[in-house]
């Protein structure tokens, strides 16, 4: 191609009327130039499909769209042969009905496929061959190759949205990536005035509102700008009326309704959402005189819901100060009381800290403090933060404990080199303290997944403010379902599936044999019509199990990190239609789904994260539970259970009894002796597969292994 990138993405702006997006742009003509298909991943309402036609249409070539849905399986992206026309012609071009991507590359055109992780495993399946080497074989027909200017676009959601299927390595890496981001302020601003004619400060009022629900504690997914332009246009219509607090409320409710998730758990609804954010920045506004608002004022009404109050005092003796509060409700509101006057978040200004820079004047103050205050291991710990390494084994050796003061400076280090680790250890010997510096710097976090956060966030979350504790949480499930996702990987649901013969519908596999016995004669005379036409449908076996985790005597918070997550990686494993039940477990059974509970995976996780762990472990009342449950399926079927334990038993009877009595009993062993080796085998016997893990990475691929095919 001879055209110029920079000229063109001018040209597509203005044409096609894009604000901003240049490097965007830039990225996907590079791919178009070079030949290679692109990948858009973005939140709803970003422009993924705004770009790919604008691209399409400036190059006036073919553009076939196909939307993402588990039901478009690969013989709706290639195509079917129609049975009718088989009999009458056989297996050729004429009986052949071709699919989107058949289209798209016999005509040279653009396949854009929106939310193609929301395709069949199937169809993404057979996109590699098309992809790599614009090819694709028909069983029957021959090989089909793409006609110059084949080209596909696809766009992908976040891979912690509910009913994708992840995208395989295979298919991912035929693919260049470009990430799309919401917009900036003033860009957003140009896109409403550009769709809604709507005056100044009308547009930078929806604009903002829209933003803040993007930051709302009590929100999962807020607005895109879609809500700000609907928004922009009910009041423009209305401006005439009588516009009060009470009217953009309702006119916000309208607007945004629709296009706001709350998250599971929430006692508020999206109006209360809508009338927290307006009544927050309506007074900054007046709609009945033209006032001008500045920018920069906008810009600080915009953020108002990231400013949140410190509620985590900093002391110098956490442990004297709870001894002291101990006896009040609320040791938190106390210990804010007795120290509101100091000025103890400045450290440099400390008097031991101010004596101890006099003998150490060197610049790294930090390493200069802790050197001073724990002479080797000060120098060790500041290393081993800054590494990125662990610093449990230096914590263990120190003589006497650390205060509130050093733990929060440690945190704040550990935050500025992004140790989370380190943080997580720090957490363990002083939540309050790393509480008040994730209070500070959780703006520094949201781009990390890190499963230590997650731990973080067991640690911390009960003395976190009420605002923060939800953005740090929804961090949390977010990294939760990610890393359930990586692990499942491209075979993320269930393998096993079972064909029956039924009526003709379009794309059908065509069942000749059967049809030919059926109506052979009226085949012969030319009078077979659809309701003689024998098709075979592919549908998921159902299945119904429970999974079984030992939470007891664990490391503080460590275990339910564990659960959650493979919790999460069992819900999406499984077929919608599969029945599954969760079962945690240490003295005492605790259930977290029923087999017949449609509970979404958020209320899972926090039920998890509220569950403290118990040093005693009774895996015959867990087994005894797991048994009733499995009674309550709702359907015939080989019953199976994955019980994830040591084996190291020291409550109820012997639990070999009660694991005869399961269809399929798979045991997954994380640590223990001898002797928990012993009881996990005997649990297992003839009943499942038996599996010793040694670390997480090894109980989650188990995990996933027997999620493929658990009743097996």
């Amino acid at each position: 191609m001879s055209w110029s990138i920079d000229e063109t993405v001018e040209k597509i702006k203005k044409e096609f009327k894009i604000v901003g997006r240049t490097n965007e742009l830039r990225a996907i003509l590079l791919a178009k130039k070079s030949d290679r298909p692109i990948l858009i991943e973005g939140p709803v309402g970003v422009g993924k499909t705004t770009l790919a036609k604008a691209v399409a249409k400036f190059f006036r070539q073919d553009f076939i769209r196909v939307d993402g849905d588990e039901r478009f399986d690969e013989y709706k992206l290639v195509g079917y042969f129609e049975p009718q026309l088989v009999l009458k012609y056989g297996w050729n071009w004429k009986s052949f009905v071709p699919g989107p991507l058949v289209q798209a590359m016999m005509n040279g055109g653009i396949l854009f496929i929106n939310e193609i992780n929301r395709l069949s495993e199937g169809a993404q399946n057979v996109l590699i061959p098309a992809l790599d080497e614009k090819i694709i074989e028909i069983p029957k027909l021959g090989t089909i190759e793409a006609k110059d200017g084949f080209w596909v676009i696809a766009t992908l959601n976040p891979t912690e949205y509910i009913g994708v299927t992840p995208l395989g390595e295979a298919l991912k890496d035929r693919f260049m990536w470009i990430k799309l981001e919401y917009q900036t302020f003033d860009e957003e601003i140009e896109i409403v005035k550009i769709h809604s004619n709507a005056d100044d400060e009308i547009v930078k009022f929806a604009v903002i509102v829209a933003r803040a629900t993007r930051r709302h504690p009590d929100v999962k997914r807020g607005s895109s700008v879609r809500g700000a332009i609907d928004l922009a246009k009910l009041i423009n219509l209305s401006i005439n009326d009588e516009i009060n607090i009470g009217k953009l409320i309702h006119l916000s409710t309208i607007a945004l309704g629709t296009k706001i998730e709350l998250i599971d758990g929430t006692s508020k609804t999206v109006e209360d959402v809508v009338r927290e954010i307006i009544e927050n920045i309506s007074s900054q506004f007046d709609f009945f005189r033209e006032k001008e608002v500045d920018k920069k004022e906008a810009i600080k009404v915009e953020n108002k819901f990231d400013v949140v109050p410190d509620i985590i005092p900093s002391t110098r003796n956490s442990t004297e100060s709870l001894e002291r509060s101990s006896s009040d409700s609320n040791p938190l509101e106390n210990l804010d009381n007795e120290h509101k006057n100091d000025d103890s978040d400045k450290f440099e200004n400390s008097a031991s800290t101010r004596t101890l820079l006099l003998f150490y004047p060197q610049s790294d103050k930090v390493l200069t403090l802790f050197r001073g205050l724990l002479g080797y291991y000060g120098t060790r710990l500041i290393s081993e933060i800054r590494e990125g390494k662990d610093i449990r084994g230096t914590l263990s050796q120190l003589w006497a404990p650390l205060d509130f003061e050093s733990i929060y400076m440690l945190g704040q280090e550990a935050i500025k080199y992004r140790n989370f680790i380190a943080l997580t250890a720090l957490a363990e010997i002083n939540p309050f303290a790393i509480a008040k510096v994730i209070e500070e710097h959780l703006s520094d976090i949201v781009d990390y997944d890190s499963i230590h956060l997650v731990h973080l966030f067991y640690l911390t979350k009960g003395y976190l403010s009420r605002i923060k504790k939800k953005l740090f949480g929804r961090i949390a499930h977010k990294i939760i379902v990610k890393k359930a996702l990586k692990v499942l990987g491209s075979q993320s649901r269930r393998h096993g599936f079972l064909k029956k013969k039924t009526p003709y519908r379009p794309s059908l596999d065509f069942d000749l044999e059967s049809t030919l016995e059926l109506a052979l004669d009226k085949i012969l005379t030319d009078r077979v019509n659809k309701r003689d036409i024998i098709c075979l449908e592919k549908y998921e076996k159902k299945t119904a199990g429970v999974i079984i985790l030992d939470i007891s005597g664990s490391m503080y918070g460590e275990k339910n990190v564990l659960a959650s997550i493979i919790s999460a990686m069992s819900i999406y494993a499984m077929s919608p239609r599969d029945e599954i039940s969760i079962i945690l477990f240490a003295d005492e059974p605790m259930m977290i789904k029923g087999i017949k509970e449609n509970k979404p995976i958020d209320k899972i996780i926090n039920e998890i994260f509220e569950i403290r762990p118990i040093g005693f472990t009774n895996i015959s009342l867990a087994l005894r539970k797991a048994l009733k449950e499995l009674r309550k399926a709702s359907f015939k079927a080989r019953k199976w259970a994955i019980l994830i334990t040591d084996g190291e038993y020291n409550r109820g009877d012997n639990p070999i009894k009660w694991a005869r009595k399961f269809d399929r009993l798979h045991v997954i062993q994380l640590g223990g002796s001898t002797r928990g080796t012993e009881v996990c085998r005997l649990l297992a016997y003839t009943r499942g597969r038996y599996v010793k893990v040694r670390n997480m990475d090894e109980l989650f691929l188990a995990v996933r292994k027997i999620l493929r095919y658990p009743d097996r």
